[in-house]
């Protein structure tokens, strides 16, 4: 048994419903498609609730929606979406990872100087989505045509980098120009 709704007082879940549609990264909500409806259902279920339609896609987008109907027939919509990256090690297509050259330590601490990345590159051709993925043994700041690519700080996280190493996705499509174009991590 559900309990009662913080917005309607007195109100139980009696059924819900959640649907997902996909679409390619940058492209808008009129090309999605569905990959599942779990239809109505009775109850008042509304956590771990196992996705069962279409195997997820790498670089997708999926728009989510939750409906929910009270016992008093109201219905509650929540809305969002969630975008997927590399799924499998055959998903990076060719990327590869990047490093500075060894840097040898400096100070009288011995303590080794974060390495700086840059690169600059052209950009020829209208592009409809860009994200980029930043992996990190230990914190990256990245930056593109000297704006932050994100809000984030100590990103991507601390883990045991002889085990697991995180990354970070960020949409960089409104940072990036025609012609000439700078990143710095």
């Amino acid at each position: 048994r559900g309990g009662s709704s913080p917005t309607n007082p007195g109100e139980d879940q009696a059924s819900s419903r959640i649907r997902v549609w996909s679409r390619p990264i940058g492209r808008p909500t009129s090309e999605r498609r569905a990959v599942w409806d779990s239809g109505d259902v009775d109850g008042a279920a509304t956590r771990a609730v196992r996705y069962a339609g279409d195997p997820l896609e790498p670089f997708a987008v999926y728009d989510w929606q939750v409906d929910s109907t009270s016992t008093r027939g109201t219905v509650t919509r929540g809305e969002s979406w969630f975008e997927t990256g590399a799924l499998d090690d055959a998903d990076w297509r060719g990327a590869a990872w990047i490093a500075a050259s060894e840097v040898a330590p400096t100070g009288p601490s011995g303590a080794t100087p974060v390495p700086r990345l840059s690169r600059e590159f052209e950009i020829d051709r209208p592009i409809a989505a860009a994200r980029l993925f930043v992996a990190a043994g230990g914190y990256a700041f990245a930056s593109i045509n000297g704006r932050p690519v994100s809000d984030d700080v100590l990103s991507p996280g601390f883990t045991d980098y002889t085990d697991r190493v995180l990354w970070v996705a960020d949409d960089v499509t409104d940072l990036l120009a025609p012609g000439a174009n700078r990143i710095d991590i």
